[in-house]
């Protein structure tokens, strides 16, 4: 029996079908989306308003060419800022192989190409650059988007100032235009048997799940006493984790997930701290309760380091987060080793040397990864 049944669930967003036609019904021949960047990369998800459900059943003998792997999606402009799109999550089916595709002054093997025609009501001359390392060119009722790899942002971590050279790491990248932090958190968090799952404080484990390989990674507490260090860590800069060249990179995929696993990972008696707990709220927003072993206590077990204006905070290397300290009187939390969080890879780095040279032998082992962005980094 598996374990981690449920740990990548698929995306939530409802199916919508269309009350008219589509202008992409009408011309299908001239669409070529790629569904992996919006399906596997939700930090550089455009949120586009997909219609993929509803042509399909009503095109059923259609058959596109490779590139065209969603055959419907509409862009969608209606909000303040114009570049605010919604993803189907019925795409997923649709999914196929990324296209080769070239980018302005680089090559991208596995990058995915968007292009499509938009309707000209909901188009603009130019749209907001969702992210730096995204290269949009928008024309007038036409798009075209070459999703690259979003990588995580160099800076101070929680387990050292900067990475070692001639590294693997598997990256998910963040951006303040994508989807918020609390959207990877598995809540509550699900409490796991290191044993039955063959884990150790060190290292990585490949697990299948449901014909997906997953990366099992176990955050060590002498870097990370509290998990909510490392999920701040993760909101500013991203997620950056260290891996072996002896990983069967061959196994991943564009839907394999990052999962994060912590000896405190789970609080086991969220009842007997309640009464302890101030303005307490679910981050995730489904309404768990302490009691439901809810991850928001986490943010209440962190012991703050400094105290300002705006209340109890604590310092981590990347910078500080608010906490909000139990009551006095309070009992001891009780912890339990869990999977806390899970962060599809959108990028895999290997840092190069201080010369700028890098491990061929390397670079070949992450490329066999299967659609995933590769790249060689500076650290």
């Amino acid at each position: 029996m598996n374990p981690l049944p449920s740990l990548t669930p698929p995306r939530s967003e409802p199916p919508v079908t269309p009350a008219a036609p589509h202008w992409s019904e009408r011309n299908p021949d001239r669409i070529a989306y790629c569904a992996w960047v919006l399906e596997h990369q939700p930090r550089v998800t455009y949120r586009f308003f997909a219609l993929a459900n509803g042509f399909v059943q009503r095109n059923p003998s259609k058959r596109l060419s490779a590139e065209a792997t969603v055959c419907v999606m509409r862009f969608y402009g209606s909000n303040t800022n114009g570049d605010e799109f919604e993803v189907n999550s019925n795409i997923k089916k649709l999914a196929g192989t990324p296209v080769q595709t070239r980018s302005p002054g680089r090559e991208y093997r596995t990058a995915p190409l968007l292009v499509g025609h938009a309707d000209s009501a909901g188009t603009r001359d130019v749209v907001h650059r969702v992210h730096s390392r995204t290269r949009e060119v928008v024309r007038r009722g036409c798009i075209v988007t070459a999703a690259l790899e979003l990588g995580a942002t160099p800076g101070a971590r929680g387990c050292g100032e900067s990475r070692t050279a001639n590294s693997i790491y598997l990256e998910c990248g963040m951006s303040a235009a994508g989807a918020p932090l609390e959207s990877f958190l598995v809540d509550p968090p699900r409490i796991v048997d290191a044993q039955e799952l063959g884990l150790n404080p060190r290292g990585v484990r490949l697990v299948e799940i449901g014909g997906t390989w997953h990366i099992l990674d176990w955050v060590g507490s002498k870097h990370y006493p509290f998990i909510t260090d490392f999920l701040e860590e993760t909101r500013r800069l991203g997620v950056s984790r260290k891996v072996s060249d002896q990983l069967d990179f061959s196994k991943l995929t564009t839907s394999s997930r990052l999962l994060m696993i912590h000896a405190h990972g789970a609080v086991t008696n969220g009842a007997d701290l309640e009464p302890f707990l101030t303005h307490f709220a679910c981050p995730t927003g489904r309404g768990h309760t302490p009691t439901d072993g809810c991850i928001g206590l986490h943010w209440h077990l962190a012991p703050p380091t400094t105290q300002d204006s705006l209340g109890s905070r604590r310092e981590i290397p990347s910078g500080s987060y608010p906490v909000k300290p139990l009551l006095e009187g309070a009992v001891t939390p009780e912890y339990a080793l869990a999977v806390f969080a899970s962060f599809p890879i959108t990028r895999i780095a290997l840092t190069a040397n201080v010369d700028g040279q890098w491990d061929a032998s390397k670079l070949s082992k992450i490329s066999e990864a299967r659609g995933i962005p590769q790249e060689v980094v500076k650290e």
